[in-house]
């Protein structure tokens, strides 16, 4: 067991993974979805409400069930439960049992609203995922009392070394996956952070640094290509453990501190936290003074039933089975140029993959392991895109939920979220072109509502540039052109 010790869990990570897990998932309805019921998730007035729906229903032959709430009151019941559910698994209630609610809910949740399902939140649903297999029996608390102060701390698990699995294939697979030009010149960082309607006011300080982009770029790959051997490694195994999680917290927050790309810090903090080992909370306690246990759960007699190892090892063995065969045939199917995808063109893997028809297991789940962020390149592409009315005196106005924005680039941050995702699509799938059209008519309904101006066209308009160089990235905004990609008349026929 003592050569093993290293790629066992502590159950005080676990239990505060769980808790800040929760806390993540129900904060993210709380403050994100819930605000932006309305003018995005509301099936009478949202964008993405039952005019999506029902097309998108249709031309994916997606089930019933999926796209059954048709109402707002419906939908705000639906949304509250996973809040309620979510919260109470991170205060440890029944946690094994409501991880599984969770994941069925928010799959049914994103597959509703898939167009904004980004990558922070495919990260928490896979932890979610992974939190339906590791013990329950003890939750975190700060409080030193009850039957379980002499038993051991930490756990060795074939599930357990499935969790650390997962977590670092999502770096290991994403940092072989940047494999482009830009990563391998170490311009990639300086392309990441003159994204301008991302940057933070650093971004400015750091864009005049190109040494330092070019070591940031480099150490990114390190970071997420060396992240296995530090949590697996066999030599000074509680150091390199507390290490890997330093540098998730360091990469996530980091990024943070430069460039807005979202709530990718909150899922890695939770995934940084599960990895600790014991070690780390035996300094913790000798500099705090006081032990941190952990205690049993609420959980059904079942719950408390002991695994037999080789069940474990049989569930163990298939979780990472699915996630390397899952990574693997998206990079297969991927449009982008990958040099691992055509590495497994040519060991003529590619159609082996492909006949495995993962393409059907459920998606924005677990079975969901694509983790391509800016791969094999940041986008060459930069801008925005917005949609513009112009009137029947030839105004033109930019738009959102049927008012002028004047010159603001957007209204909101689901605004900005929707409309880089239609801006990085290109409207390539009968998805996007669904959601765009849904888009148009609801602004089209709602400027007829709010305003005396008759419309003479809608279009939607990208306002963009491809630099080829430095200066040419520190000038962005200096070269953005105004491409109409589409537009439809009067009569709301559509236009190419």
């Amino acid at each position: 067991m003592k050569n093993w010790f290293n790629l066992s869990l502590d159950y005080r990570s676990v239990s505060l993974f769980r808790l800040a897990l929760g806390l993540f998932i129900s904060g993210q309805f709380l403050f994100m979805v819930f605000p932006s019921f309305t003018e995005i998730y509301s099936p009478d007035t949202g964008v993405l409400g039952n005019c999506f729906r029902e097309s998108y229903a249709a031309a994916y032959n997606i089930p019933p069930f999926v796209f059954g709430i048709t109402t707002d009151g419906g939908m705000v019941f639906f949304m509250a439960i996973i809040t309620l559910s979510s919260f109470l698994f991170g205060l440890g209630f029944y946690p094994n049992i409501l991880a599984f609610i969770n994941c069925l809910l928010l799959w049914l949740f994103h597959s509703r609203y898939n167009p904004l399902y980004l990558g922070w939140e495919m990260y928490g649903t896979v932890l979610m995922t992974l939190a339906i297999f590791l013990p329950s029996r003890k939750y975190f608390s700060p409080f030193n009392y009850g039957e379980n102060e002499n038993k051991p701390n930490h756990f060795q698990s074939a599930l357990g070394f499935a969790a650390l699995f997962q977590v670092v294939v999502i770096y290991f697979y994403n940092g072989i996956s940047k494999n482009g030009e830009k990563w391998m010149s170490g311009k990639a960082v300086i392309f990441f952070i003159s994204e301008f309607d991302k940057a933070r006011p650093a971004a400015d300080w750091l864009l005049n640094h190109e040494v330092l982009c070019t070591f940031l770029s480099w150490l990114t790959l390190g970071i997420e290509i060396g992240l296995p051997l530090l949590v697996f490694s066999p030599y000074k195994k509680n150091f390199s453990r507390i290490l890997a999680s330093i540098l998730i917290l360091f990469l996530h927050w980091g990024i943070d501190f430069f460039v807005d790309v979202g709530n990718f810090k909150y899922p890695a903090t939770c995934a940084a936290i599960l990895i600790l080992p014991t070690g780390f909370w035996s300094v913790f306690e000798k500099l705090i003074r006081y032990p941190i246990k952990a205690f049993h759960c609420w959980n059904f007699p079942i719950a408390k039933w002991k695994v037999k190892k080789p069940v474990e090892i049989i569930i163990a063995f298939s979780l990472i089975t699915i996630i390397l065969l899952s990574n693997l045939f998206n990079t297969s199917i991927t449009h982008t140029n990958d040099r691992i995808k055509n590495i497994l063109e040519k060991v003529y893997v590619t159609d082996a993959l492909k006949s495995l028809r993962l393409v059907y297991l459920p998606q924005y789940s677990f079975f969901s392991q694509y983790w391509h962020l800016y791969s094999p390149d940041p986008p060459f592409e930069k801008g925005y895109l917005q949609v513009e009315i112009i009137s029947s005196e030839n105004d033109t106005f930019k738009v959102f939920r049927g008012e002028n924005m004047g010159n603001k680039i957007f209204a909101s941050s689901v605004q900005k979220y929707l409309y880089q995702y239609l801006f990085l699509k290109k409207n390539r799938n009968q998805k996007e072109q669904i959601l765009t059209h849904c888009l148009l008519m609801q602004e089209i309904g709602l400027w007829n509502k709010k305003n005396r101006k008759k419309i003479n066209k809608i279009e939607i308009v990208t306002y963009s540039c491809f630099p080829k160089n430095i200066s040419e990235l520190k000038e962005i905004k200096n070269n953005l052109k105004r491409n109409a990609v589409l537009w439809y008349d009067i009569n709301y026929s559509k236009k190419n």
